[in-house]
Order: C-alpha cells, then structure tokens, then sequence
C-alpha cells in the first residue's frame, strides 16, 4: 500500500494543493487492486486515471512508465500517478520496502527512526520515535541496532526513502513508512473519529 501527499500541480507553481493518496497493490506482480484520493483540487482526475489503470488489469510498472500531460499549473512533470508506480517498484524490487502502518504503530512496533529537521520535530512526531536528522544520519549509524526492523519517516516520504536506501546500503533492516507525519496525522485523525 502506498501512501502519497503531492500538490495538484507543480509545487513551484502557485496554488498547489495537497491531494492525499492511497493506492493498494499486489505483491509480487504490482497489480492495482485500489485507490482512494483527497483533496480540494483534481482528485477527480487522479481518481479517473487510477480507475482506468485497475480496470485494465494494469500493475505499479504501468503507473510508473505512464504518460500525463505536462504543464506547471496542471500537472508536474512526473504525475502523482507516476510516483506512486515508482514507490510501489521500488518496494515490489525491494530497494526501498514500505513498513506497514499497522505493524508500526503496533504495541510490538519497529523502531520508529524520525529523520525531520528539529523545527518540524517540535511541531509534533508519533510517540517513541528516536528523532535523527537526515543530515545527521550517516555520522549516527551507530546509535542504530542492525538486529531490530526500522520504521524510517520525514514529513512526506521523500526523505525517508533516501534514509531508506542509505541505511539498507549500510545492512539495517530498514523501511519507509509510505507517506510519512502526514500519513501518521491522518490515520491518528481517523481512529479519533471512529
């Protein structure tokens, strides 16, 4: 399952507003099997494109390769639908494993590793979560157990998959928590509700 928090259209360009996805896929073959979108701006057409997707059979390697229109103020020139295919490979090739949430957030969790710049830490982070800076991060392995699965997350998931890929290179067990804070805010917000 990846989860995915990109601007509607470029970010760089003004106006940009979040769309929250989530799209299930099967392992091993990538097959779509769902999607669900969020957002004030073009769910309708990211929901549209992953409908035609799961309807045709498609998998994650069609998403990543898939051709979207490019224009700053409506699409970015890889698509949300692009980036989803491309974290959903990279887990389905293992180079960068996505931790379930529900195994994270259990009372047995892997450690919880929060790589987010100390400003966005004091905003908040999920309890328990040992808090070292991406930039910190290759000086402080030591501190890391190699014995012990890594639940690795930043804001979005960006910074986490290169975290990710770093501690793999260096032998962790570690794995990106798909969709970072912002997905850990909306799961806590949900199970409020409920």
């Amino acid at each position: 399952m990846v989860y995915l928090h990109p601007g509607h259209h470029a970010d760089y360009y003004p106006g940009a507003e979040p769309i929250h996805l989530k799209v299930i896929f099967r392992k091993p073959d990538g097959r779509l099997l769902g999607a669900q979108a969020v957002g004030r701006a073009d769910v309708a057409r990211k929901i549209d494109v992953l409908a035609a997707f799961i309807q045709m059979g498609a998998t994650a390697y069609d998403l990543e390769e898939a051709e979207m229109a490019y224009a700053p103020q409506f699409g970015s020139a890889k698509d949300a639908v692009n980036l989803v295919g491309m974290i959903a490979v990279n887990a389905l090739h293992g180079d960068a494993p996505l931790a379930p949430w529900e195994e994270a957030m259990g009372s047995e969790p892997a450690l919880r590793l929060d790589i987010r710049e100390p400003n966005e830490v004091a905003q908040g982070a999920i309890p328990g979560a040992v808090h070292i800076p991406i930039g910190k991060l290759r000086e402080s392995l030591e501190l890391l157990p190699k014995d012990r699965r890594i639940a690795v997350y930043c804001h979005s998931g960006k910074r986490a998959h290169d975290a990710t890929r770093l501690l793999r290179q260096h032998g962790f067990q570690a794995e990106n928590l798909s969709g970072g804070y912002l997905t850990y805010l909306t799961l806590r917000n949900n199970k409020a509700r409920s």
